[in-house]
């Protein structure tokens, strides 16, 4: 058994707030979800593709686990017709991670900053690793 095999088996609630990327796209399907305790609770505020939507539909229906908190999706929006917006132990929210009062003055102050960063051959602050998709 790996060592997430492992870790999901022990956890009562599972929070994914990984990057998408080679390694981590689909990571989450059916080996994993069969090996949670069917009580406990798959939150996903990480990337929509790190689970594998069928799996989680069928885990859902099938008890496999006792419910799921998304906020992200494989494909956004989420079709009104896909079947997890009607299942009972399915929490959708949107992906807005919270909402600061200061929210917009800071990311305003940030972006001036890096634009002056860039304009002066400065390293950038938050800047992405291209390489590693995050």
């Amino acid at each position: 058994m790996t060592r997430a095999e492992t870790l999901v088996r022990m956890a009562d609630v599972l929070v994914l707030a990984l990057p998408l990327t080679p390694a981590t796209q689909g990571l989450f399907g059916e080996r994993l979800l069969r090996r949670m305790k069917p009580s406990a609770i798959l939150v996903n505020i990480g990337r929509g593709g790190l689970i594998q939507e069928p799996a989680l539909v069928r885990a859902l229906r099938e008890g496999w686990i006792g419910g799921a908190c998304l906020d992200v999706f494989g494909t956004e929006p989420l079709s009104p017709t896909n079947p997890l917006w009607n299942m009972p132990n399915v929490i959708i929210t949107p992906h807005v991670a919270g909402l600061h009062p200061d929210y917009m003055a800071r990311s305003a102050d940030i972006f001036l900053d890096n634009l002056k960063r860039y304009l002066g051959g400065k390293p950038l602050l938050n800047e992405v690793d291209l390489e590693a998709g995050y």
